[in-house]
């Protein structure tokens, strides 16, 4: 088989088990049903991944690493270049800027960098929801949605963490910001992802009035965060 066949081949193995794990869940999903829908024999799935267990691992791998790849970009285009510049400081508890012009450019990119993981989101909300149910589960897997508090984590082996470190070295991530950043910041957008198909059907919307809506809310929420120069990073409201 040609490699151009191939990959066509698990791309449709990975499209078959997103809709049918969406559909029927993990556990309620056969090898043979992922063999049926993406109309490969069961010896080509498992010549891509080891069992069934290990298209969950890609799914939620590459989710993860996408996302990853998404805050890494803001943070060094912005946050890094932002400290370097001296127009940014961060405090304990709050991104301190230099002057109203220094902030105002950070909400004007912080915003952008919200649409595009929102867009994100939803475009791979089937893979989002399947994560949740996952998680839900409390079964002994490496990935629920608890992994992406390895973002939040103050060591070396988070690169989100390092980057901004470097670059001013009185950077910490307390507790409070850990759970302030999941709870408030994270479930939130995962929420859209899982109940997203559902709201429109039950409002009758488009995808795009409630991808506007979320924004503009989400949004307005941050905007509780602004108290002058400062954006507080806490649940400490100004």
């Amino acid at each position: 088989m040609e490699p151009v066949v191939r990959d066509e081949a698990k791309e449709r193995i990975i499209k078959a088990s997103i809709a049918l794990f969406s559909e029927k869940g993990y556990d309620g999903t056969r090898v043979n049903e992922i063999s049926e829908a993406a109309k490969v024999n069961k010896a080509l799935i498992y010549y891509y991944f080891k069992n069934k267990e290990a298209i969950l691992d890609y799914l939620l791998e590459n989710l993860f690493n996408d996302i990853k790849e998404l805050a890494m970009g803001f943070i060094r285009n912005n946050v890094v270049r932002m400290i370097q510049e001296g127009d940014l400081d961060i405090e304990e508890d709050r991104f301190h800027f230099s002057d109203k012009a220094a902030m105002d450019f950070f909400l004007q990119n912080i915003n952008t960098y919200y649409e595009r993981m929102i867009d994100y989101v939803i475009e791979r909300r089937d893979v989002f929801r399947i994560m949740m149910l996952e998680s839900l589960k409390h079964r002994k897997h490496p990935f629920n949605v608890f992994r992406f508090m390895e973002m939040l984590e103050s060591r070396d082996s988070n690169p989100l963490y390092k980057i901004i470190k470097n670059a001013d070295d009185d950077f910490t991530i307390t507790n409070e910001v850990v759970m302030f950043k999941f709870f408030f910041g994270l479930i939130p957008i995962l929420s859209l992802a899982t109940f997203f198909d559902d709201w429109l059907k039950l409002k009758s919307i488009e995808e795009k009035e409630l991808r506007d809506l979320f924004i503009k809310n989400y949004q307005l929420l941050s905007q509780m965060f602004v108290k002058g120069n400062d954006i507080l990073i806490t649940g400490t409201l100004p």
